[in-house]
């Protein structure tokens, strides 16, 4: 189990999230330009999401600074778990804002109940994975 320290910037998250919900803007969620700071975010690249908070949005350079919170590998066989690793050591990223979908409350709820038994990557195996996912990204758009 995670220490309770871990878990803190976690939980004041939830308690963004969930008063966002209790008090709901006049713009739509699923905007890009409508991410806000201390949003919950996902990028997906294959069978893998990574979960972040929004620390900021550039929108003039058309870029979104994220703090990584989660990284899920999702089972292609439905009767599986999805596969959760927390990214407390995973370096920040600024990458460019159409990339990232604003995450549904409910699938991070339950995302994060995982979290608080899940085992962490460390700095090096983030910074890979992070790597690779920017390399497919840029690919992509080619």
């Amino acid at each position: 189990m995670a220490p309770a320290h871990d878990l803190l910037p976690l939980l004041r998250i939830v308690n963004v999230v969930i008063e966002k919900a209790s008090h709901p803007t006049s713009q739509p969620s699923s905007a890009l330009g409508a991410l806000n700071a201390n949003q919950i975010v996902y990028l997906a690249q294959g069978n893998t999401c990574l979960y972040g908070e929004v620390i900021q949005v550039v929108e003039s350079r058309d870029r979104c600074w994220v703090r990584p919170l989660a990284l899920v590998e999702i089972s292609p066989d439905s009767s599986a778990e999805n596969i959760c690793y927390r990214t407390p050591q995973g370096p920040d990223v600024i990458w460019p804002l159409p990339w990232f979908t604003p995450a549904l409350d409910t699938d991070w709820l339950a995302i994060l109940t995982e979290l608080s038994q899940a085992p962490g990557y460390d700095r090096a195996t983030a910074n890979q994975w992070l790597r690779q996912l920017w390399q497919a990204r840029n690919q992509a758009r080619i």
